[in-house]
């Protein structure tokens, strides 16, 4: 009967941890932030992955410049 329970509690722990760390991927899908802290182990794994996923990523972090006031606007003729 030891042995059952024992078997049954390490279950129970390792469906725990495993539904744990699913919650975590998610969250951090969703934040943005699954991708850097899988860099490590990409650089590693897949390294022909790492160079456009860093493009990729100072592609977004990319600002657009601002138009000053008075420059014409795009598609506008100038004078």
């Amino acid at each position: 009967m030891a042995v059952v329970l024992t078997f049954l509690a390490c279950a129970a722990l390792y469906t725990l941890v495993l539904v744990g760390l699913v919650k975590l991927a998610a969250r951090a899908k969703r934040r943005g932030i699954a991708s850097a802290a899988m860099s490590a182990v990409d650089e590693i794994w897949h390294p022909i992955a790492v160079q456009p996923q860093h493009e990729i990523r100072v592609e977004r972090e990319r600002v657009t410049p601002v138009q000053a006031p008075g420059d014409p606007l795009e598609g506008e003729p100038q004078r």
